[in-house]
């Protein structure tokens, strides 16, 4: 399988879609790009955010940033909205989520908007070179669209922010700095094993990740990096984006990489669903590109498909990490999601 990473052209030429010939500021992480979109969506101090509860609980520190507080819809096995936009509360801004790359259907979001004047963030987070039915990208269908690269390309870091509609939100602000900023030696190690040539390599790659997860349990009691409670009240890092940002999503081989992440699928669901998955979302529709595979798995069933992953180099993990106020009263299906992830 072509698992693990991107392949990039010799030589660096226009930016690929959607980002071409759009007015984009560039950040570092997500949560900079979100916090810029509550910005210019004019929350402040006491405003309301309206958000999906199954979402991860680091984007809660954008709206702490603010002063702002967030308040939620849920959401049905499908993710989408489970209550009726009437029944939503007022609130300055209302964020969509664009689920592992999959386009959420924004009508009952527009709606919502039309009666409150809520400005709509589409959290595109996971659907960069994604599309919808009508073939338009995500993130460019709602207000404000938000993009993290470093979740779909090899990036120390890299998100996204661009205005849709110019009359729900305020002045754009100048693009901040980009920095150089040094690469961490796990982050150095990767990039040099993506280049490998991964027809005869990929064995040998899944044993390598495999031991840097199992140093990390022994050091954290975690396969994988997890937050903490304070990741709901703090922001990461600085907000300028690596220097390295654009040149590399120039060079990337968007193509191939469509290609490479719909192959990825097909071939996992196969190997999920005839051991007890059913997919978060029925088929892949032509112009998705998923940003992993998301299924839903019974506790009985998970041990049986992740045998069936490793037999395969692959493995899996619960996603996400829920908001410390959603967590005691999660429903059962917000629980059940597992997600094979595209790049390491």
């Amino acid at each position: 399988m072509l698992y693990g990473g991107n392949r990039q052209r010799d030589e660096a030429g226009e930016l690929p879609p959607p980002l071409r010939g759009r007015d984009f500021r560039y950040f570092s992480f997500g949560r900079y790009a979100l916090l810029e979109a509550l910005t210019l969506s004019g929350v402040g101090k006491g405003d309301v955010v309206l958000l999906p509860e199954y979402i991860c609980r680091e984007n809660l520190a954008a709206i702490h940033a603010l002063g702002a507080r967030a308040k939620y819809y849920s959401v049905n096995k499908a993710l989408a909205p489970a209550v009726s936009p009437d029944n939503m509360p007022s609130a300055r801004a209302i964020v969509a989520v664009d689920y592992f790359g999959f386009p959420q259907d924004l009508s009952p979001f527009r709606a919502y908007c039309n009666r409150t004047g809520a400005v709509l963030i589409e959290d595109n987070a996971h659907g960069f070179l994604s599309r919808d039915d009508d073939g338009t990208y995500l993130g460019m269908r709602g207000d404000i669209g938000i993009f993290s690269f470093r979740k779909s390309i090899t990036l120390m870091n890299g998100s996204g922010l661009v205005v849709n509609h110019a009359d729900k939100a305020k002045p754009f602000p100048p693009q901040l700095p980009y920095v150089n900023y040094p690469e961490s030696k796990t982050f150095r190690m990767k990039r040099c094993l993506r280049r490998l040539p991964q027809w005869n390599m990929t064995g040998l790659l899944y044993a390598i990740i495999g031991l840097d997860r199992a140093i990390r349990k022994l050091r954290t009691g975690a396969d994988y990096v997890q937050s903490d409670a304070a990741a709901e009240q703090e922001l990461p890092g600085r907000p300028e984006p690596d220097a390295r940002l654009l040149d590399i999503l120039k060079s990337l081989d968007a193509d191939y990489e469509i290609s490479r992440r719909r192959m990825l699928y097909a071939e996992i669901a196969k190997v999920v669903e005839q051991n007890g998955g059913m997919p978060v979302f029925p088929g892949l529709p032509d112009n998705v590109v998923p940003y992993g595979y998301a299924f839903h798995a019974a506790p009985d069933a998970i041990g049986t498909i992740k045998k069936a992953l490793k037999s395969n180099c692959l493995d899996c993990h619960q996603w996400p990490e829920l908001p410390a106020e959603i967590e005691p009263r999660a429903s059962e299906h917000y629980k059940s999601v597992w997600l094979v992830n595209f790049i390491w």
